[in-house]
């Protein structure tokens, strides 16, 4: 995508000119790239990017499940507030009936393996705990569609992700 690239170009110039000491990087895997296209793109970037920054992680992108989350949550409760003693849906899936892209997933893990300061994170088991990915979390919803999670999810679990990111370990490597 046209617009992308420019965004990426002058977002590297930026990150040239700030050198920052973490840079976090997202990833999506619906998109159409075959597994080198994937590796060969993210070398790109991160030749650039980790010259930049003394580190980068890159986090794997979250599962796409298969249905939308807050569609199911709305039949749920509509389910259960006109057939109160029936089962309502269940809005959840386990491993192997949501797509997570594991292609894409070992294709970042190659493109990082020459940086030293770049890590892969994968959150995938915060995101849908022992491989069973729900619409809701101690009553908070996870997904807003099928593979957006919910900014109050986020916080919710940002303290773990700051632990799997290790952004003590990052500013010890600064100091």
């Amino acid at each position: 995508f046209e617009e992308c690239e420019k965004w990426r170009d002058k977002v590297i110039v930026e990150l040239s000119k700030t050198k920052p000491d973490l840079v976090i990087i997202s990833s999506a895997h619906s998109y159409p790239f075959s597994a080198t296209e994937w590796k060969e793109g993210t070398s790109r970037v991160l030749r650039e990017i980790s010259s930049h920054a003394d580190s980068v992680v890159i986090l794997r992108a979250t599962p796409i499940l298969p249905f939308d989350a807050l569609d199911c949550l709305g039949n749920q409760a509509w389910q259960k507030e006109t057939f109160p003693l029936a089962l309502a849906t269940d809005c959840s899936t386990i491993s192997g009936n949501y797509f997570t892209g594991e292609d894409v997933y070992d294709a970042l893990k190659a493109a990082s393996r020459p940086y030293e300061n770049v890590k892969v994170v994968d959150l995938n088991s915060l995101v849908c705990p022992g491989g069973v990915c729900a619409a809701t979390y101690s009553e908070s919803i996870v997904f807003r569609d099928k593979q957006h999670l919910t900014d109050k999810f986020v916080k919710i679990i940002a303290p773990k992700v700051l632990e799997l990111v290790d952004i003590d370990g990052v500013r010890k490597q600064k100091d």
